[in-house]
């Protein structure tokens, strides 16, 4: 009877020590959680794409998706833009064996891959 009670008395201690353990956790959570809400008003971030104030992180984090997907955007189109500004020009390039070729701008990367940087850059039929 004793050994039963003892056990009983030591599965209340965990299941004491685990529920603390618990609202430990809950009472951490919510202060932190507060803290970042401290600090996103006093920062009074804006989003830069909607214009509200960010006052969460769920907020910051809806932001910095748009914000990185706008970023790529922009990118991508930087990249077309100089794609298409290249492909009107021509470098002279030299090829380790000696020879020196007119390298179209389009087709520059292509070359690169294969022989290395350019090492002369010079007029073509159609620079601008």
């Amino acid at each position: 009877m004793i050994r039963i009670y003892r056990r009983f008395l030591y599965k209340q201690a965990i299941l004491a020590y685990h529920r603390g353990l618990i609202e430990g956790m809950r009472a951490e959570r919510e202060r932190n959680d507060d803290e970042w809400d401290r600090f996103f008003e006093d920062a009074k971030l804006k989003n830069t794409i909607s214009g509200n104030p960010i006052r969460s992180r769920k907020d910051f984090y809806e932001w910095k998706k748009a914000y990185d997907a706008a970023k790529e955007e922009r990118q991508k189109r930087a990249d077309e833009a100089l794609k298409k500004k290249r492909s009107g020009v021509h470098y002279m390039a030299e090829t380790p064996d000696g020879d020196v070729l007119c390298v179209r701008g389009d087709q520059l990367s292509a070359f690169m891959k294969v022989y290395g940087t350019p090492k002369k850059e010079g007029a073509g039929e159609n620079q601008e």
